[in-house]
Order: structure tokens, then sequence, then C-alpha cells
């Protein structure tokens, strides 16, 4: 089969694209003919030996989000794209915009099956400014408009299907978003040594730096931890995504939090192993793929309860309310036996 693979994006930092790369390259060896279509890609996955199509969008942070909540109104890109695809047999869209992309060419070719999978939307009330909570009401509706015409739908989570289902009645399989960190016969880095943790606790977390991941309420818990354990250390892995976020969170930061920025699947897997806790106080999640990925490490997770933590957690036990960063600092305490 000719298989095209739609993703806004093709990275190596992001949970989605991650994923993405992992299905590539499972149907390449499968004997399928893969091609992905993203926006923008890096050379990391460029070089995976699967063809990559990059139909680009602005560079700005702030354009490229206009333009991705917009994208159905690039007549020209949509069509040229679309006809592109017209001799595979099967598309599997990851988020929108390429929903859009995937309904022109349905609709040029209605023999072409269109598969849908469903990473969810954060609901408005995760996000505190009024402009971010409009942008992510359109940005919602205008995805549920356009996986409709989907063939087959998978949601990543029972939480999200569930959702999925309340929201536009429509039904979905579950398949969770398993990722398996590339095999290594050593430390690629030792994590200890490059930032100068010695022996201290160290509690990790990985993800988008973002609003909805709540990452002032982790450091919130982590500055009242300090207060017992002065040594422990909070790394944050991830690409800031929101400049003025970052900067409020820098403002936050205490002595022992360090930000590492965007690291390589090989260097995440070093981070996991000189960890003793992985901790996230993330309001939404549409499935939470760190969690799992700690959990093979057989680290402890402190968390918030909320949305698909029921399903992927192991040690529930360390489960907090939402909010509750004084809890959450003990749940922390409390993972690291100290």
């Amino acid at each position: 089969m000719k298989i095209a693979i739609l993703t806004p994006t093709f990275y190596q930092y992001s949970g989605i694209d991650r994923v993405v790369a992992k299905q590539a390259g499972d149907l390449k060896r499968a004997g399928h003919e893969v091609i992905v279509v993203t926006f923008r890609a890096e050379t990391a996955t460029r070089s995976m030996g699967i063809e990559v199509i990059e139909i680009s969008m602005p560079k700005s942070s702030f354009w490229e989000r206009v333009y991705r909540l917009l994208f159905f109104l690039d007549f020209w890109k949509i069509s040229k794209t679309a006809t592109r695809l017209k001799d595979s047999d099967q598309m599997i869209c990851h988020f929108y915009p390429m929903s859009v992309i995937a309904c022109k060419a349905k609709k040029n070719n209605p023999q072409l099956e269109y598969i849908y999978y469903d990473h969810g939307v954060p609901p408005t009330e995760v996000f505190s400014s009024t402009v971010e909570k409009v942008y992510i009401a359109l940005f919602k509706k205008l995805s549920h408009h356009y996986l409709k015409s989907a063939d087959k739908i998978y949601s990543v989570s029972k939480y999200l299907s569930q959702v999925l289902k309340k929201e536009t009645g429509l039904s979905s399989q579950v398949q969770h978003n398993v990722y398996v960190l590339p095999e290594e016969t050593e430390e690629v880095v030792d994590v200890r040594q490059k930032f100068k943790l010695g022996d201290s606790p160290v509690i990790l977390f990985v993800g988008r730096i973002s609003p909805h991941k709540a990452v002032h309420e982790l450091i919130a818990s982590f500055n009242l931890l300090k207060k017992k354990l002065p040594s422990a250390k909070l790394v944050l892995v991830g690409k800031k995504t929101f400049d003025k976020y970052g900067e409020e969170l820098s403002t936050l930061s205490g002595e022992g939090v360090i930000f590492t920025g965007k690291i390589s699947d090989q260097e995440l897997q070093s981070f996991y192993k000189a960890c003793d806790v992985y901790a996230t106080a993330s309001h939404w999640e549409g499935f939470d793929l760190p969690i799992i990925e700690a959990q093979r490490e057989d680290r402890p997770v402190v968390c918030y309860n909320i949305g698909p933590h029921l399903e992927v957690v192991i040690n529930k036990e360390l489960m907090v309310k939402k909010g509750d960063t004084k809890e959450f600092a003990q749940k922390l305490r409390q993972a690291l036996k100290r």
C-alpha cells in the first residue's frame, strides 16, 4: 500500500511527532510505501529514509499559530497538496489542520481511506487569557468539523474517546500512543555530571513548556519541597513554546531549577535513568507519553488526578487533586522517601 501520514510538524521533541516517526518506520518495515506530509520537519526526522514533503508555514511563533488556525483558507496549498496524494491508498492524519488536506484529498478520490488520530485539544479553562481561550475554542470547532469525514477514528486514550463522543457524537477506537525509546548500550550523556547534580534527589519533567502543562505549579511545589530538602533539583526538559510564559517561569525559578531545552531521544533515556522521581503538574493531557517512559525505568510518578492519568499511572497513591501544590510537594517527598 501507498500510505501518506499527515502531521503538522515532524520534530524529535514533540510527543505526537515521535509517535508519527515510529508509525512511519513500522509501516515502512512492513513493506508499505510511506510518505510524510508536514508543514515543517527537522533534519533528524528527514534522515529516516522516508520521503518527507514539507509544505511550509510562517517561522514566527505568533503567525504560525494564526496560520494553523486559518489554514482552511489557503485554497491553493490545500488543493496542490491534496493532488499529490491522489495515488495514495490510505491517509493517516494526526491533528488539525492536516485534516483539511485529508478532506480535500478524500473529496478528490472517495476510494482513498482517511484515518484520523484523535490526540485531543485542551479545554479552554486550562488557559488564562481571553485570546488563548478564543483561539482554542475556534481550533477545537475546526478540528471537529474536519474529522467528521474520516472513515476511521482512533483516540489515543479512553478519556479522549469519551470526550469525542460527548462533544461530537462520533465513536472512536482506543489506540494508546505507545512509543519505545531507542535501545542503547550505555548512557549517551552522564546527566548528573553534566548538570552538576551530584547525589542530590532529582525530580524530572519532560514536555513542552506551555501554560496548560502548569509548569509554574510544579515549580511552586518544588519550592515548598526545597524547604525540607534543600539539595533537591528540578530538571525541566522541553522547548519553551510560549515566550512570555517562559519568562514568567524564569522569574519563579530559584536555585535548583534547571531548564535543559529540547534534547534527542537518545539523551532523553539518560534523563529518565538519572532522576529519582518523574513529576508533572499538567492540567490536561490526551495521553502523557513521558509517564509511560518514566515508569519503564521504574521511576515513581507524581501527577494530578486528571483525564488519562487514571489509565497510565501505576502508583495512583501519588496522584494529587489538580491545583493542590502543597499536597503535590508532600507527595514528591513521599516518592523520594526522604
